[in-house]
């Protein structure tokens, strides 16, 4: 079998036929469908069920009781028959073309991981909105700047995934850029895919917006570490370079300001604490010097 597309599914009854159909409208047809119930609270489950009798040669339903995305990841990924792996969040949908133009790609090139493009759907005062994110095709710089695709935009080959562990599920977030770090320290091939073929829904819900500091500041030092240790890595391998090192320090400045009205507090520590080789930026904002004495 060529695909084992795998979906993690937590209470998205109501939009879950929305991803399945894109799979089933697929051009290539030797794949298969795995849903991974992750102990849902709705009718997720018997919708899922449902699918199963629907076309039972196509989609296996499984229950992961472990929380979270990942986990429901890893269970697919050991139950999965296919060659190359297309994880799918419940939420999201692929273009016609997708797997079979991204699988025909890693076939010609030999590519462990092929890189795709995504098009963030999102709503703003009532209206519907449209940003089509570009990834870069180079894999450090992409890893860098979190601009290396997005999990669903992404082919994966299994063996691959399965050499470096799958999905890390002691994280509590960053968990997808820390999987293709993974890939790239195994020295896996990454190509990239310039076609646009992948449609991701962003909910209205924030972390940011949810009072959480405390998780967010978790999520933010998890962003920053990931780019520590590449730093750290790709220094141990001579691979270290003045434009590799502005680029973190950029994306961990661009991170840190982000946050500034929500977490002013760890941002200014930090950033107190921290030499960042950003000088070619614009920065330091009129709210940002109010964080340091002259």
């Amino acid at each position: 079998m060529k695909i084992s597309v795998i979906i993690p599914c937590y209470n998205c009854a109501e939009f879950i036929g929305r991803a399945i159909s894109s799979v089933l409208n697929q051009t290539i047809k030797d794949y298969e469908i795995i849903l991974v119930d992750n102990d849902s609270t709705d009718q997720t489950l018997v919708k899922l069920l449902s699918f199963e009798e629907r076309y039972p040669d196509v989609i296996r339903v499984f229950s992961e009781f472990t929380k979270g995305a990942p986990a429901a990841r890893n269970k697919g990924l050991l139950e999965a028959k296919g060659e190359f792996i297309q994880f799918l969040d419940a939420d999201d949908e692929l273009m016609p073309l997708k797997i079979e133009s991204q699988y025909e790609m890693a076939e010609l090139t030999a590519a462990d991981v092929v890189i795709g493009n995504h098009v963030l759907i999102y709503s703003t005062d009532g209206k519907i909105k449209k940003h089509i994110k570009y990834a870069n095709p180079k894999p450090w710089e992409g890893l860098i700047e979190s601009n290396l695709g997005i999990t669903s935009s992404i082919l994966w080959k299994k063996e691959t995934l399965l050499d470096v562990g799958g999905w890390d599920t002691s994280l509590t977030s960053s968990q997808e850029y820390n999987l293709l770090f993974n890939l790239l320290k195994i020295g896996a091939t990454f190509v990239y895919h310039n076609l646009v073929q992948t449609n991701i829904y962003k909910s209205d819900s924030s972390i940011s917006k949810s009072g959480n500091k405390r998780r967010l500041v978790e999520i933010v030092k998890n962003r920053i570490n990931l780019r520590i240790a590449i730093r750290m890595y790709l220094t141990q391998m001579g691979l270290f370079s003045p434009k590799l090192n502005r680029l973190i320090d950029t994306y961990i400045y661009t991170e840190l300001t982000t946050w500034l009205d929500v977490l002013p507090e760890f941002v200014g520590l930090y950033l107190q604490n921290n030499r960042l080789d950003v000088s070619k930026r614009k920065v330091f904002k009129t709210k940002v010097k109010r964080l340091f004495k002259a």
